[in-house]
């Protein structure tokens, strides 16, 4: 369990298996066309996903996440919350900055950065992205 504070544009933060990093992951990005979005997926199938509209890949977005099993939270720049409730947590060894987990690196910025080793709740995760 966990929760993650970013301010970024084109970056990606990635917490993934070593051996098997783009199938089991929890990865929080701002890439592309792709709007700021936070994902889990264990062996290759998505077990939650939530992404922010309204923003290009070029923006410099604030977002947090807070995760642990069955209780999944993602919160964007302007307060809107996304929840998910029904998620099974992969266990991850490595921590990536600036790619998706083996799956390419992104040429962008990371402007803060904050992992927080608990689940906060999901009246601070929006307070942070305020």
């Amino acid at each position: 369990s966990g929760s993650l504070l970013g301010n970024s544009n084109r970056a990606a933060v990635t917490f993934a298996d070593f051996a098997a990093p783009a199938s089991n992951r929890v990865l929080f990005y701002n890439a592309n066309a792709a709007p700021a979005a936070a994902i889990v997926s264990l062996a290759g199938v998505t077990q939650a996903i939530a992404g922010s509209s309204g923003a290009s890949s070029a923006d410099f977005v604030k977002a947090a996440a807070g995760y642990k099993t069955n209780d999944f939270a993602y919160s964007r720049k302007d307060g809107e919350l996304t929840i998910d409730t029904q998620i099974t947590l992969p266990k991850v060894d490595a921590l990536c900055l600036g790619n998706k987990g083996g799956m390419g690196y992104l040429n962008g910025h990371i402007k803060r950065l904050t992992y927080y080793p608990k689940r906060l709740s999901n009246a601070q995760l929006q307070a942070l992205t305020l």
